[in-house]
């Protein structure tokens, strides 16, 4: 069993690191990042 396991910490650890990372991997695909998700533009539709 863990002990002292801070949950919400490691969480925001991992959506750093995929922020990080995906980036300029959603980037290169068309896709924009603003208030935390990745939006791609498709004619007038987000």
């Amino acid at each position: 069993m863990i002990t002292n396991y801070d949950e919400f910490s490691s969480a925001a650890e991992y959506r750093k690191k995929f922020y990080e990372i995906g980036k300029p991997i959603f980037a290169r695909h068309g896709f924009q990042f603003k208030n935390n998700c990745f939006y791609r533009k498709n004619g007038d539709v987000f």
